[in-house]
């Protein structure tokens, strides 16, 4: 083997071992100094620094990383450093159409679930209403990656059982079906306010006496 060689190994080992170490004896000095050690991985970089602030927010201040309307750290802001190291995700903020029945609401998010986007948006949403995401082609075409959100809403029902009253929500098409799908069974002396083939409409108000028989 040429010296050049021996030389070029020789580099490439010390080289190695010093970057290989590097990571833990930065961490022990912070640590000794009563630091934690924060990695922050965003837009395709990796940074790591080490911080005396109480929070993953107040941190990232310290540091100038900043975040712009929509964006999501994970963990969140407010998530103490309460151990030795800490990794923090930023997820940069997307644009959003939420389409909501007649209603259109634009957000931007750093959320990737339908559910968290428009939760994030301050729309209420129920465990029963389905939401579809769909690449949204008008911002596609500017170049800009963009996604909407079509909420289904289930159908709100008041249900009465005597004097209790249960606020509902269901895919189901009839009376019968919806009773069938929260387990009520009728039985021939109760009363009901209307047929079990009645056809479910929003707001509507059922009424049920159950004879002899405590719900």
């Amino acid at each position: 083997m040429s010296v050049f060689y021996v030389i070029l190994l020789v580099g490439f080992l010390v080289y190695s071992a010093i970057i290989g170490q590097s990571q833990p004896l930065f961490s022990s000095k912070a640590i000794a100094e009563g630091k934690g050690l924060i990695t922050v991985y965003a837009d395709g970089q990796k940074k790591t620094f080490a911080t005396n602030a109480s929070n993953i927010g107040d941190a990232l201040k310290q540091n100038n990383i900043d975040l712009g309307q929509g964006d999501v750290t994970e963990p969140s802001l407010d998530t103490p450093i309460d151990q030795p190291h800490l990794n923090v995700n930023i997820y940069r903020a997307y644009p959003a159409v939420i389409i909501d029945g007649d209603k259109t609401i634009n957000t931007l998010s750093g959320y990737r679930s339908a559910r968290q986007i428009v939760e994030s948006a301050g729309v209420q949403i129920y465990p029963e209403d389905k939401l579809t995401m769909e690449r949204n082609s008008e911002f596609s075409s500017k170049g800009v990656v963009g996604q909407r959100i079509i909420i289904d809403r289930a159908t709100p029902v008041e249900l009465s059982i005597g004097d209790k009253v249960f606020k509902l929500r269901t895919w189901k098409t009839t009376v019968g079906e919806l009773l069938k799908e929260r387990g009520i069974e009728l039985s021939s002396q109760d009363e009901l306010s209307f047929d079990k083939n009645e056809k479910i409409y929003k707001d509507m108000k059922i009424a049920l006496s159950k004879i002899n028989q405590d719900i």
